[in-house]
């Protein structure tokens, strides 16, 4: 009985655990680069880009299975990097769109600049 109980309380702690998992692999157009607000430590800046194509990533967990539908041909995107602060616009950028979360209510999301040949491969 208790080997029994403890089956189940194991399975519920692992069912709280589940997540979502999502990775996309995108091409885009370097647009801008906007001062959003100030912070402490100076400024917020916020680069914009123009998609050109996305695909999914088959090297990470990916439940979505259709990025291309989320980052359509020619949909602005906007994030937070650092990377991209000498990049002129038009220039092509590529970037790993990464989301994830959790039964307990935490959610984490962001953009990370790779290399041409990272999009390439996948």
């Amino acid at each position: 009985m208790k080997l029994r109980y403890a089956f189940i309380l194991m399975m519920v702690i692992n069912t709280a655990q589940a997540s979502t998992g999502v990775s996309c692999l995108i091409e885009a157009r370097f647009q801008s680069r906007l001062n959003l607000a100030a912070s402490p430590d100076g400024k917020v800046i916020v680069n914009v880009a123009k998609v050109t194509q996305a695909r999914d990533d088959t090297q990470q967990r990916n439940d979505f299975k259709n990025c291309a539908t989320q980052f359509k041909k020619g949909a602005r995107i906007q994030f937070n990097t650092d990377e991209l602060i000498h990049q002129r616009r038009g220039t092509k950028i590529w970037l790993n769109y990464i989301y994830g979360d959790d039964r307990g209510g935490a959610r984490w999301e962001h953009y990370i600049v790779i290399p041409q040949t990272r999009f390439k491969e996948h």
